[in-house]
């Protein structure tokens, strides 16, 4: 797990709201409070689909960010920033394998990466966080992670300092 301080927080924003960066990550909830508070639950309800999902094909847990953005920026857009706002996301089941794959790990070991996005007027800050099935005394998987969320702040020149 780290943390990272965000030194831009406009470029940040924008990265977050505007471009599509962030768009895949699957979103868990977001906690956002504005003139009232706003809570919501990134959990697909399955009995909503119009038709069931094919057998063998992996159906998302959650919606990814790309769905749920541009409501959330109607909810923050105008004069005022939020007094505060909380995003989970977490990666796809697929991208979760694909990271142990790469790392010849067992893909029963982790249920899940996650990067928490936290603004509390005027700080942002985001931390990772690995979910593990069992315990283990081996921190590669969540160092490897780490690292990899550092490399895409880079790739999307969001500067940050480790918190």
């Amino acid at each position: 797990m780290i943390g990272l301080q965000i030194e831009d927080t406009k470029l940040f924003m924008n990265n977050l709201f505007k471009e599509t960066s962030f768009d895949n990550f699957e979103t868990v909830s977001v906690n956002l409070k504005t003139i009232v508070t706003y809570e919501i639950d990134g959990l697909i309800n399955k009995a909503y689909l119009e038709e069931a999902p094919t057998e063998g094909v992996l159906v998302p847990i959650y919606l990814t960010w790309e769905a749920h953005k541009q409501h959330v920026f109607q909810l923050i857009k105008g004069g005022r920033s939020p007094l505060f706002f909380k995003i989970i996301f977490t990666l796809s089941s697929a991208s979760t394998k694909s990271i142990l794959d790469k790392l010849n790990m067992d893909d029963q070991l982790v249920q899940g990466f996650f990067i928490n996005i936290t603004y509390d007027h005027p700080t942002l800050k985001l931390t990772t966080g690995t979910n593990y099935k069992t315990f283990t005394m081996d921190k590669s998987i969540e160092q490897y992670f780490d690292q990899s969320i550092q490399k895409f702040m880079n790739k999307h020149n969001i500067t940050y300092a480790l918190a």
